[in-house]
């Protein structure tokens, strides 16, 4: 609970009942005025119903006295909102200790006129937005910036993509984490489109040792096919493989064709055996089956 948060609630002009709501988010909020609950805890705190709670946060968000933010878990599900309580920074003299007339005078040397504080978290709870940073602000920045990447993700519809891809790798929430901020930053170098068709490829195949390092070899691979198209209208024809050619792959490194394939081809390369239909235009045929 914040006693900052507490006392701003209190002197907001809403409407009684509103007003116990908010005297709730107040009493769930940490010294940042921030609150991350199930609403279903928020109508306890409040008294009131669920369909109560949501007609009130609606109006408090309308009003300007809050911002709902969306939040998502760590394998792309939705979570419970984040709810911002807008309360107004503390002023630069509300931070300074005021000293009586002639304190200045009466002070002995050596000695502070600033009053003692017996625990730091005391002063952040009077004033959650001065220069005070919690023990948790560089976990709240990373939590951020994580909650930023899933918006990107959600703003491209991935959403249903990366769900599917975090039950492929099964990774440590940390690990899915940096993975989201690489499909974000993707997503944000206008590769959205690609990273779909070629993680969908890698979550339908199935057969990737390391899922992530085989969606970063493809992705990088249609950036060097890219940098290299030739102009439009000139693309060379595709080339008609068959089981037995050897091929390069845009890297430099060869294989053999083990079968072709309607999803595409299969070789026997040691770290990208499968080469899905729109990427075999990146092989180079190294040699021709005879007849």
């Amino acid at each position: 609970m914040s006693s900052a948060a507490t006392g701003w609630a209190w002197q907001q002009h809403v409407p009684n009942g509103i007003k116990t709501t908010l005297l709730a988010l107040a009493d769930l909020a940490d010294g940042r005025g921030r609150v991350q609950e199930p609403q279903e805890e928020i109508a306890t705190r409040a008294g009131c119903k669920d369909r109560t709670v949501r007609r009130h946060l609606a109006w408090l968000e309308e009003h300007g006295l809050i911002r709902r933010e969306r939040t998502y878990r760590d394998d792309g599900g939705r979570d419970v909102d984040e709810v911002q309580l807008m309360m107004k920074p503390a002023r630069k003299a509300d931070l300074e200790p005021v000293e009586a007339p002639g304190q200045a005078d009466q002070t002995p040397p050596g000695q502070s006129v600033h009053p003692p504080l017996d625990n730091m978290s005391d002063l952040r709870d009077k004033h959650p937005y001065s220069l005070l940073g919690s023990k948790s602000s560089t976990n709240n920045n990373s939590e951020s910036s994580h909650q930023r990447d899933m918006h990107t993700l959600a703003e491209a519809g991935l959403m249903e993509v990366w769900r599917d891809w975090a039950g492929l790798v099964k990774a440590a929430p940390v690990t899915l984490k940096a993975q989201a901020g690489q499909w974000a930053a993707w997503v944000r170098e206008g590769r959205a489109d690609a990273l779909r068709a070629e993680a969908q490829s890698v979550i339908e195949l199935g057969s990737y040792a390391h899922p992530f390092a085989g969606l970063k070899a493809r992705i990088k691979a249609l950036q060097n096919v890219g940098a290299q198209a030739p102009e439009k209208g000139s693309a060379p024809p595709r080339p008609a493989l068959v089981a037995g050619q050897r091929v390069r792959y845009p890297d430099g490194s060869e294989a053999t064709v083990v079968a072709v394939l309607s999803r595409g081809v299969a070789t026997d390369h040691p770290d990208y055996p499968d080469v899905p239909l729109g990427q075999v235009k990146t092989l180079t045929v190294l040699t021709e089956v005879s007849e």
